[in-house]
């Protein structure tokens, strides 16, 4: 199931960023900095989509307001 992450689930955000560090080293950043809540004012900030298998978070789907990155 893919659903839009939030400040809700930022524990399982996290966790999943730091068990694939070496891949989502631009997401921690940005999660951390500016939350996974958008900002449509900030460039770096964008909308957060996470593939769910069961309550495991599988994947992120980054929509950034200045373009997409997909992991």
């Amino acid at each position: 199931m893919v659903r839009i992450l939030s400040e809700k689930g930022r524990k399982i955000v996290i966790d999943y960023l730091e068990r694939n560090h070496m891949e989502s080293t631009f997401l921690i950043g940005n999660v951390i900095e500016f939350g996974l809540e958008n900002n449509m004012e900030k460039r770096r900030c964008g909308d957060y989509y996470g593939y769910l298998k069961g309550e495991r978070l599988r994947g992120i789907l980054s929509f950034y307001n200045v373009g997409s990155c997909i992991l």
